[in-house]
């Protein structure tokens, strides 16, 4: 029985082998799920048990048995005789289902197991982001260390693995997996930090299949290694300095932390702290090798090493003197310290210039007394620091070389003595040759061979007399021989000394007569004798007050000169009576001067006078209600007494005025002053100034005037001319009233226009102008500018700036061309004539001696000269000269040699046709075409101001138009009357004939009836007018337009001249006829017909203006356009005379571009 059961257990357990099955299934948490299990099918009349057991993390329990569930979410699909039996799960949750299922099938009574499939159900869970601990690491090189990487959660359990930024590959890392989903998954990544991990970037990863294929959670850990320092050493190993020069040297340290020193040291001495290392000044004593150490603290240090070599110029080392007797040979070395070592020796010698020797060795053979002298090696090596530029570096050394030998003929220095009596002379003895060993010298004087007067090289003659003057000599001998004596001539002079000199002072009356002063004195050479009054040389110019005569003898037996001098007061101004003049006081000086020295003695010359005025202004300016003081000053002697009349009454008197104490301002000068507390309108006028003294009385007139504008300045001067600048002065006349007087100062080249002058705001001291043209003619002038207004401008200066020859130009592309023995150059544009100044250098002359040639005017373009053979001279060299003035010149240019002349000539004699043709066409072209384009859009103009010609139509009939007149710059001012006359106006300041262009003196003639113009230069003017009136007027309306839209324009005088007479007419005072002006300072006015206006007044009338751009209406309606024109008003003060000019009517206005017509 036992037998037949165990056969059966072991066949149902075959059968349970042969039917078990394995399976793994994934499902995310929440979602439903079936578990199928499937066996063969179980016929009805077999018994089977069917039921599901859950492995779970609480352990194993029973699911299902049979179609019933164990759990609400559970659900059996029950069906054996199908062979199937599933389990359904919903809402599956990771705690319930998470595990292994296990579906059994048993026979019934027996328990066998006939069926079982186990299936591993995995809920799906995503696991935590990844974290790194630890959080911040700092590690130190060379020390393991460990970065954790940790995920929560997970189901599958997580894989994390470790990569480094910038690399793909998977670090290798100890993995440890969690047991359930509170238990964290961690990854170990072991590794030894370096240098080159600082500052590097670790990436973890995690995944499960929860994530998909798609998803990987990651995070990232910046890693901080301290390292051990990395010392460098810049610029360069080694480093070159030169010597003298400063050597910095840097000291790199790359550590981690950072230090904040380093420790310099040589030959083991500590020198220095800190990274960059300066050293000042070095010298070859500071090469060698030089360490920078670096600590950080880690336990391990940086060094580096880095060699300063010190590069210096040679240094020669010579003996200081080496004798040799005559006929030898010598040899010395030159011997020198460099680094690097020297390239090149050179010997020369300081006596002898074209001495020349190389090599290290200075060799002389067969020496002679010549081959005496300094000698000098000069050693030169190359430099090359670093960084720094190569560059050449000597070093000298100086022996002197002495052959024994006689000395030779004597030398007296200086060579032309001359001893000035009382003082010291000294005369110095050598000879040439010199003579070895040193010689002696001995001297004497030709008059007396017996005495000798010194026996060394020097004779001090002290004190100079008259009698030292004489022949002296001097001779050199030594242990060889004598030399041959030399003989010289000494001069002696006398300083001017005065014998009879001037009283000290002198004390006449103004009227006396017969005053004479002289004075003596003596000296050698003879002095020349110059008189003096206050400091200033009486010469020529004062012969009409003072005759001077000078008289001279021989006073001793060496020729000293007795010089006598008188001065009489007499003279042509002085006539008949040579009377003393209050002028004459002042201090005299007769002055006694030569080569040698001066003397001088002075008188002072008192002349009592009666009072005389100085003061520069006879009025003063004050307005109402100021106080003001009225100076008057006079120069008199004795002193004199003041007194002020006002209203032929002593101003003492009066209520307000107060009369001040004389005030002493200098010698024999007095200013006395009138003070008004209070300016009233009563006090305007004259104030009398009286002085007296025994001599007589003066009176002066002192006007109080109103504060206004400043007078014309006068006495304009130009100094200090230079090619570019000039300093202009000017004396300043009465400021009006006011201090704070500018000066306006205008200037223009001659010939240009008045509109193109500049001016200048300059103080009373006057001005610089600057940025002026070289050799070039300006016109100045100057008016005074204060608060209250302008002064007329001043009288015209011109003046002509220098030349500078630095703007010279050089000659350029100067070539010889020796196949024709001619040279050729170019010039650059200059405004001057310039003349080339050709030299050569001859064959047999030296290096730098340079002959004139020939000189060449530069009139026609190309410039080739025939000069000669070569074979004639070494080198030839051009320069420019201006022409006439051959001192006045530019640089040198020397010329190369060439066989021929290969490049093309630009501009030749035959090829300036074809060029001016060529430019010619060009300009004609683009005149024409400039022409057309005006001419369309004048036709356009016209159409459009077609409507306006209705619109203001007149009742008057147009008048006939002129032609355009010519421009005011190049014509006179002219009044223009009714028979045809005309007279000159306006404002002309006299300059000379030569500085007037010739285009401003055109004479201006009209007719009533025709044309006003009838010179030739003026039709040659009216053609060019009309020819490009469509390019020059294209902006300005047609005439005929212009006159129906401005019927007339008129003056609006402020000072209340006729209001009905039209600007640029004036009355004559004879006929009471208008005058018109046709010179109105515009060039592009229109001049009309001249008629008179006597029957015209009536369609005038009077006007009434709104302003100067706007319609005048008269009294019979009809309307008159008041637009503006050039000229200003006349002044009442310049209406009437000819002489003065019209005010805003000179050159300073510019033209304005107004198209003008007249009513006739």
């Amino acid at each position: 029985m036992k037998n037949k059961l165990f056969v059966i257990f072991l066949q149902w357990a075959l059968i349970g082998v042969k039917c078990s099955e394995r399976e793994s299934l994934d499902v995310l948490e929440g979602e439903e799920v079936t578990l199928q299990c499937r066996f063969e099918a179980v016929s009805s009349l077999t018994d089977v048990t069917l039921y599901w057991i859950r492995n779970n993390r609480d352990g194993s329990d029973n699911a299902a048995i049979e179609a019933t569930s164990l759990d609400p979410n559970y659900r059996i699909d029950r069906y054996p005789s199908l062979g199937r039996y599933d389990l359904k799960i919903d809402n599956t949750t990771y705690d319930r289902d998470n595990g292994n299922f296990k579906c059994m099938v048993k026979e019934a009574g027996t328990g066998i197991l006939v069926f079982v499939k186990k299936i591993s159900l995995t809920v799906l869970l995503k696991p935590s982001p990844p974290r790194i601990l630890p959080i911040a690491p700092v590690f130190t090189e060379g020390k393991p260390v460990n970065l954790t990487c940790s995920s929560i959660g997970g189901s599958p359990p997580p894989q994390l693995r470790w990569y480094k930024e910038g690399s793909s590959q998977l670090l290798e890392s100890t993995m440890i997996l969690g047991a359930n989903r509170e238990e964290p998954s961690l990854s170990i990544l072991t590794f030894n930090p370096q240098k080159e991990d600082n500052d590097a970037t670790y990436r973890c990863t995690v995944w499960n299949r929860a994530l998909g294929q798609r998803q990987k959670l990651e995070t990232r850990i910046k890693v901080r290694v301290n390292y051990f320092p990395r010392v460098s050493i810049e610029p360069a190993n080694p480093v070159r300095i030169e010597e003298g020069d400063t050597a910095v040297i840097v000291c790199k340290v790359d550590a981690q932390p950072q230090v904040d020193s380093v420790k310099w040291t040589r030959d083991g001495r500590y020198i220095a702290t800190t990274f960059r290392h300066v050293m000042s000044a070095v010298d070859r004593r500071d090469s060698g090798s030089y360490f920078c150490e670096a600590d950080n603290k880690l336990g391990e240090t940086g060094k580096a090493e880095l060699d300063l070599v010190v590069l210096y110029p040679p240094q020669v080392k010579l003996p200081n003197m080496e004798e040799v007797e005559e006929g030898d040979t010598i040899s010395i070395q030159c011997r020198t310290q460099a680094n690097p070592v020297p390239v090149a020796y050179q010997w020369s010698k300081i006596e002898d210039l074209n001495f020349q020797q190389e090599g290290e060795f200075l060799v002389l053979s067969g020496v002679a007394a010549h081959n005496s002298g300094q000698y000098t090696c000069t050693a030169t090596n190359v430099i090359d620091p670093t960084n720094g530029t190569v560059r050449k570096r000597s070093g000298n050394g100086t022996v002197k070389v002495v052959v024994k030998h006689k000395p030779g003929p004597a030398v007296i220095k200086p060579s032309s003595p001359t001893g000035i009596e009382g003082r010291s002379l000294t005369l110095t003895c050598g000879a040439e040759p010199a003579g070895y060993p040193a010689p002696n010298y001995t001297w004497w004087r030709q008059s007396d061979t017996t005495v000798i007067l010194s026996r060394e090289p020097v004779l001090l003659i002290e004190p100079v007399r008259l009698d030292s003057e004489g022949i002296y000599l001097c001779q050199a001998r030594n242990m060889l021989g004598e030399g041959e004596a030399t003989s010289m001539t000494v001069k002696v002079e006398q300083e001017p000394r005065i014998v009879s000199g001037l009283q000290e002072r002198v004390l006449r009356k103004s009227g006396d007569t017969g005053l004479v002063m002289s004075c003596s004195g003596i000296g050698k050479p003879q002095p020349e004798v110059t008189w003096f009054k206050d400091g200033v040389p009486i010469d020529q110019k004062d012969k009409s007050f003072y005759s001077i005569t000078v008289n001279a003898q021989m006073s001793h037996p060496q020729t000293t000169i007795n010089v006598i001098s008188t001065i009489r007061f007499a003279g042509s101004e002085r006539e008949p009576r040579n009377e003393i003049m209050a002028r004459d006081a002042g201090e005299y000086m007769c002055q006694f001067e030569n080569n040698v020295g001066r003397a001088q003695s002075a008188v002072v010359l008192q002349v009592e006078h009666r009072p005389l005025v100085t003061h520069r202004y006879n009025k003063v300016a004050a307005d109402p209600g100021e106080h003001v003081r009225i100076p008057c000053k006079m120069r008199a002697f004795p002193a004199p007494n003041f007194q002020w009349d006002w209203m032929d009454n002593s101003a003492s008197n009066r209520m307000g005025l107060y009369e001040e104490p004389p005030v002493e301002r200098g010698e024999n000068e007095y200013e006395s002053f009138l003070q008004i507390g209070l300016v009233t309108e009563a006090h305007y006028g004259e104030f009398v100034c009286r002085a007296n003294n025994n001599m007589g009385s003066t009176k002066t007139i002192v006007n109080l005037v109103r504060k206004g504008r400043p007078e014309t300045p006068s006495e304009l001067k130009a100094d200090d001319i230079t090619a570019n600048s000039a300093q202009v002065s000017w004396l300043e006349n009465f400021n009006g009233g006011l201090n704070n007087t500018m000066f306006k100062v205008q200037y223009r080249e001659l010939g240009g226009s008045i509109s193109d002058a500049k001016e200048k705001m300059c103080p009373a001291e006057g001005c610089k102008l600057k940025e002026l043209g070289q050799h070039t003619t300006y016109i100045v002038r100057v008016k005074a500018v204060n608060g209250l207004g302008e002064s007329n401008w001043s009288e015209q200066l011109s003046f002509t700036t220098q030349i500078d020859i630095s703007q010279i130009p050089r000659a350029d592309s100067l070539f010889f061309e020796k196949s024709t023995d001619s040279i050729s150059f170019k010039v650059g544009n200059y405004p001057l004539s310039l003349v080339a100044m050709i030299e050569v250098r001859p064959v047999e002359e030296q290096e730098d001696a340079w002959v004139h040639l020939k000189s060449v005017q530069l009139n026609h373009r190309p410039y080739k000269f025939a000069v000669g053979s070569l074979r004639e001279f070494q080198n030839i060299r051009v320069r420019f000269c201006l022409e006439g003035k051959n001192f006045l010149c530019g640089g040198y240019t020397e010329a190369s040699f060439v066989d021929r002349i290969q490049e093309p000539q630009i501009l030749t004699e035959d090829g300036d046709t074809w060029l001016v043709a060529v430019i010619v066409g060009i300009l004609v072209t683009a005149i024409i075409s400039l022409i057309v384009l005006a001419k369309l859009c004048h036709e356009h103009r016209n159409k459009t101001k077609k409507s306006l010609l209705k619109k203001e139509e007149m009742a008057v009939s147009r008048p006939d138009l002129l032609n355009t007149s010519l421009s005011y710059d190049k014509l006179a001012g002219t009044v223009v009357t009714q028979n045809g006359s005309s007279a000159g106006i306006g404002t002309h300041h006299p300059m000379s004939p030569e500085n007037i262009d010739s285009s401003y003196q055109h004479t201006i003639k009209g007719d009533s009836q025709d044309s006003l113009w009838h010179n030739k230069a003026d039709e040659l003017m009216k053609q060019k007018q009309q020819e490009h009136y469509d390019s020059e007027y294209a902006h300005y309306p047609q005439p005929e337009e212009y006159l129906a839209d401005l019927a007339a324009q008129y003056l609006a005088d402020p000072n209340g001249y006729n209001l009905a007479v039209p600007k640029g007419y004036l009355m004559d005072p004879k006929t009471g006829q208008m005058m018109y002006y046709t010179s109105n300072g515009d060039p592009y006015s229109i001049s009309s017909r001249h008629k008179t206006l006597q029957n015209k007044r009536a369609m005038v009338g009077s006007m009434n203006c709104l302003d100067r751009f706007q319609y005048c209406y008269g009294e019979n309606g009809s309307h008159f356009h008041g637009g503006e024109l050039a000229h200003e008003r006349i002044p009442e003060e310049q209406s009437s005379g000819s002489s003065g000019s019209r005010q805003g009517s000179d050159e300073s206005e510019s033209p304005r571009k107004v198209i003008r017509e007249i009513i006739v």
